[in-house]
């Protein structure tokens, strides 16, 4: 994103920002832990479900109003700019 996009964003009255390293590493460790005591596989979670679940226990009440999520990853962003550092 450009300087110019920045500065067009329409933001709304409510934000949730996730860390999705910390989600990333919180829901592998939960997996793995939970799989060895079930004996069984564990389905991949509804991320939507997901952010229900946060913003209601962030206190947001339920109605007609418009939330956005900010998702953002520094290793993600980190692991792009070394593969873009190889290619060029």
């Amino acid at each position: 994103m450009n300087a110019q996009e920045a500065q067009n964003i329409k933001w709304s009255e409510n934000i949730i920002i996730v860390d999705g390293d910390y989600i990333d590493h919180i829901a592998f460790d939960l997996i793995v832990n939970f799989e060895r005591m079930l004996n069984r596989r564990i389905p991949a979670a509804d991320f939507s479900q997901w952010v229900v679940n946060i913003a209601l226990d962030g206190r947001l009440k339920s109605g007609n109003h418009e939330t956005q999520v900010v998702l953002y990853m520094i290793s993600r962003i980190q692991n792009l700019r070394i593969l873009l550092q190889r290619i060029m």
